[in-house]
């Protein structure tokens, strides 16, 4: 009879799931060393709770903390950075971020000749791309003195 997975199995999966995650967070409650690992977690609005079933699927539970919002606005947040990451990763991997903002839901890149902004929009379900041109800077003319009496 197939038991699972073991806890050092399930460790790695946690850990690697809290790789992933994109806000800074502490730890509240460290149980990895368990034979049922878990963790709890808290970031700047919310406490996460981290596991592992037995076919190795991490499963996270959070709850929002006071004044941060509501749930339901956090995984609208969630869902576009998500899907301009996987944008990027997509079409744009490389290249130089300059900004990229979990609350705003944007990624701006700069490439040799433009800067791109990428949003997300929800009602379509798609990524949003603007291109700016930059700016190219003017060529520098080196001043040459010409001597006029050896011309004539």
């Amino acid at each position: 009879m197939n038991r699972g997975l073991g806890a050092t199995a399930k460790r790695n999966r946690i850990a690697n799931y809290m790789d992933a995650i994109p806000e800074e967070f502490e730890v509240l409650e460290d149980n990895l060393g368990e034979a049922e690992p878990s963790i709890k977690l808290q970031t700047k609005k919310r406490v996460i709770s981290l596991s592992c079933d037995s076919t190795g699927k991490v499963i996270e539970d959070f709850s929002m903390r006071e004044g941060a919002g509501s749930k339901e606005e956090f995984l609208e947040k969630q869902e576009a950075y998500n899907a301009i990451n996987t944008y990027y990763n997509d079409y744009y991997t490389g290249a130089k971020i300059v900004k990229n903002s979990f609350d705003e839901g944007e990624l701006k890149l700069e490439l040799d000749d433009r800067t791109v902004t990428l949003t997300y929009l929800p009602l379509l379900k798609t990524v949003e791309e603007k291109d700016r041109a930059k700016r190219k800077a003017k060529p520098k003319v080196d001043s040459v003195e010409v001597d006029i009496e050896k011309k004539k």
